[in-house]
């Protein structure tokens, strides 16, 4: 067998779908089991099947799954882990956060990847106007397959052969 990038990283783009999806589906179920008892206490009565919890569950779900995929594509188009960790976070609580709260900025915060991921989990961000949860979805996995399609470009483009 002889080692293709390019091999190597649609098996990793897949793995790691799956294992955000079994993540996200893993992190649901601890997050019900905590709450459920814990408002059950306060006497709160929740139904998951109403008031649109089913689809944020399915979404959170999925949203994990194409971060996955993104981290992959980052991590392919960056060689330096450390580089593309920090880079990473920055964006994520930094840029998008700036983003999301800068007046002048704020509407074009719905075609960011976090705010299609908060479209997607139906999350509501407060003076933002954000996509459909559909929307959101399908503008997160372009974010994901764009990633993930430059990612593997560039694996194979460093191929030795």
């Amino acid at each position: 067998a002889t080692p293709h990038r390019g091999r190597v990283v649609i098996a990793k783009l897949i793995a790691y779908a799956l294992n955000g999806i079994a993540f996200g589906v893993a992190t649901i179920v601890l997050a019900i089991a905590i709450a459920l008892p814990w408002l059950s206490a306060k006497n709160v009565d929740v139904s998951l099947g109403s008031n649109g919890i089913p689809g944020t569950l399915v979404g959170v779900a999925a949203g994990v799954a194409v971060y996955a995929l993104l981290g992959v594509g980052l991590g392919a188009l960056l060689r330096n882990q450390i580089a593309a960790v920090v880079g990473a976070l920055v964006y994520l609580f930094v840029v998008e956060g700036l983003v999301g709260n800068l007046p002048g900025i704020r509407d074009y915060y719905k075609w960011f990847p976090g705010g299609a991921n908060s479209a997607l989990t139906g999350a509501s961000q407060p003076n933002i106007s954000l996509l459909q949860p559909y929307q959101g979805g399908l503008l997160l996995i372009g974010y994901g397959l764009v990633f993930a399609i430059l990612g593997a470009w560039l694996a194979v483009r460093r191929d030795v052969t």
